[in-house]
């Protein structure tokens, strides 16, 4: 039987001395506590804002990838160059993650929103003039500067984003609210890159990057109009402040934590994985294709991802918090397996050649196939990790108002640095391994994932005590134990 994380369970700590001790003359506030704590309505306005901001932000990020290579070629930057340029925003991006909750702390999640819209939109008027410069010198100086700060700043959005968003569903909603703002952030990812094409053929260099300032500057006035109740943010309550900035120091002390983390890398890892070897592979015999059938495919990985991502909490009703996770990872290996097997078994990572394709048909089909099995497998766990760590923070001693901006903190940076590694890994194994068998390879490595993921959850399971979690801030302790097999 499921055990949802994100009911309060004061009755079920009453076999705790320690703990009877604690809640000793509370019981009227606590009482009061858990009923406001289970009746918690969703806030559309601010979780309409989260959305925004978060599409904005990676919608600007991803725009660049059309128009921004060409451009710096004719100042006279090289690839490599070019490619630092990329990699700054996320670079960036993972460090201000750090550092957000400290700052929601102080500001509050919803002006901390509010200052990095206004803020990404000033970006975008400076990337604008960067049209100006013709030498490579200053363009390539002021484009990572820009770059960078931009990085920082979507932390901040990002983070805050996602604080709201978990502090505006029901406590037994928050993985599918989550999910709404993923798909909503993967959408931007998806259409950036298309859209900003079109701007530039009709106003230049400078039109994707006028566009996306006009939208966040629409947004920022938007929410000046239609301000967000600050008691979304806790109010003034300096205690719980304290809270949200050692929450994320208190995390990384967590076991489990780190066991969901890194299981969030591997889902990032997968999704970019195939980034810079999928077009050269594709691009040449037996299949031929253009660039854009190139893309066409490629995209599935993200349209199943955003389908399954929208439905998954659906799922996880039926198979379980536990078994969701497993199936999840157990369909990214199975997609890698059958992505391009390779002609002939030499060894462990060709196992899978019997499922080599006769023809060109057959192996875009099959490609196609793996592609939605990939995205499938990284649609169904993500959202339930979120519910994980919550339920987990919480059965620490850390309700959701406090640990909220620090989960999204935690998220964030393994989803952006899977980001960056994806790439990394993808072009040192086709390097070394080529493409069929380079994607055998880490289609093992998801099934060790699948591994060690089970283990932990078996162990905690054994070893944890229902009756043993700490008050949470929220208004009671809760129980994120893995559901019973």
């Amino acid at each position: 039987m499921s055990i949802n994380p994100f009911r309060a369970s004061l009755h079920s700590s009453i076999g705790s001395a320690s703990l009877l001790n604690k809640t000793e003359g509370n019981n009227e506030v606590e009482k009061e506590l858990e009923e406001e704590y289970e009746n918690t309505e969703w806030n559309y306005r601010a979780i309409s804002y989260a959305i925004a901001a978060c599409l904005l932000g990676d919608t600007s990020y991803s725009m660049l990838v059309t128009f921004f290579p060409k451009a710096a070629a004719k100042r006279g930057l090289s690839p490599s160059a070019i490619g630092v340029i990329f990699a700054s925003f996320q670079i960036a991006n993972v460090i201000g993650t750090l550092v957000v909750p400290t700052i929601t702390s102080y500001f509050g999640g919803i002006k901390t929103l509010q200052f990095a819209i206004v803020a990404q939109a000033v970006l975008m008027v400076c990337m604008c003039f960067t049209d100006l410069l013709h030498t490579a010198g200053p363009f390539f100086g002021v484009c990572i500067f820009l770059r960078s700060l931009s990085g920082f700043i979507a932390s901040l959005a990002e983070v805050s984003g996602m604080g709201l968003t978990m502090r505006s569903a029901p406590r037994d909603k928050v993985g599918e609210a989550f999910g709404i703002l993923e798909s909503a952030r993967l959408m931007g990812m998806v259409f950036g890159p298309t859209l900003a094409a079109g701007l530039v053929s009709a106003f230049g260099y400078v039109g994707p990057f006028a566009f996306a300032a006009a939208c966040f500057g629409v947004t920022f006035i938007i929410m000046l109009f239609l301000p967000l109740d600050s008691s979304i943010d806790g109010g003034e309550d300096e205690e719980l402040a304290q809270k949200k900035r050692t929450a994320l120091i208190k995390m990384t002390k967590m076991p489990m934590m780190w066991v969901y983390a890194s299981n969030i890398l591997l889902v990032s890892t997968a999704l970019t994985f195939l980034e810079p070897t999928i077009s050269p592979f594709l691009e040449k015999a037996p299949f031929n294709l253009p660039p854009y059938a190139v893309g066409l495919i490629y995209m599935t990985i993200f349209v199943a991802f955003i389908i399954v991502m929208g439905i998954s909490s659906y799922v996880v009703k039926c198979l379980g918090e536990t078994r969701i996770v497993i199936v999840g990872f157990s369909l990214i290996s199975i997609g890698y397996f059958v992505i391009a097997p390779p002609n002939h078994i030499t060894g462990p990572l060709s196992l899978f050649a019997f499922l080599h394709p006769s023809g060109k048909t057959e192996g875009i089909i099959m490609m196609v196939t793996g592609f939605v099995l990939i995205g499938t497998g990284m649609g169904l766990p993500t959202n339930t990790f979120i519910a994980l760590m919550a339920g987990e923070a919480e059965y620490n001693g850390l309700g959701l108002e406090s640990s909220s901006d620090a989960i999204g903190a935690l998220m964030n940076s393994f989803f952006s640095a899977g980001g960056a590694l994806g790439p990394i890994l993808g072009g040192s194994f086709v390097h070394s391994f080529k493409f069929p068998r380079a994607t055998c390879l880490f289609g093992y490595i998801s099934v060790v994932g699948v591994i060690l993921f089970a283990i932990a959850a078996a162990i905690t399971k054994a070893t944890r005590s229902t009756t043993n979690a700490e008050i949470a801030d929220s208004g009671g302790a809760d129980q994120p134990l893995l559901e019973d097999p």
